[in-house]
């Protein structure tokens, strides 16, 4: 651990979290997708990314965090020229895990790396429009 207050979350505690608060989901593969020092990302199946916040602020501020950060998601989604990721749910406290979460619709695509996508005209042309349309 990299921080005194960040605490751990593995893929048997998710899948208890999913089991709990997403039923429909529990036969989804769980697959542990990025991993910061602020946040655990698991994959649900082909459906949803799950983010868990690792450390910090209390479960009120985390969850008003989320919430905010989902509002925006759906509020800027309107307005992007490309797919983007759709809030699915914000979840309180659970079995095992102290904090807040959040899950999100999954976009497929590439990963925008300076190694990758830098060169696509494709790529700069919708970062453009995406921009133009904000």
């Amino acid at each position: 651990m990299l921080h005194d207050d960040e605490v751990r979350v593995d893929t048997a505690t998710v899948r208890r979290l999913i089991q709990e608060h997403f039923p429909t989901l529990v036969c989804e593969e769980i697959t542990p997708f990025q991993a910061g020092t602020d946040d655990a990302v698991f994959r649900i199946g082909r459906l949803a990314p799950a983010r868990f916040p690792l450390r910090g602020a209390d479960a009120k501020v985390c969850a008003d965090a989320l919430r905010r950060e989902a509002q925006a998601l759906q509020e800027l989604s309107g307005y992007y020229p490309v797919s983007t990721s759709r809030p699915i749910g914000l979840e309180q406290l659970g079995r095992g895990y102290p904090r807040p979460r959040s899950m999100q619709s999954w976009v497929e695509g590439i990963p925008a790396t300076p190694q990758g996508l830098s060169r696509s005209g494709t790529f700069a042309l919708d970062i453009a429009n995406l921009i133009s349309a904000l």
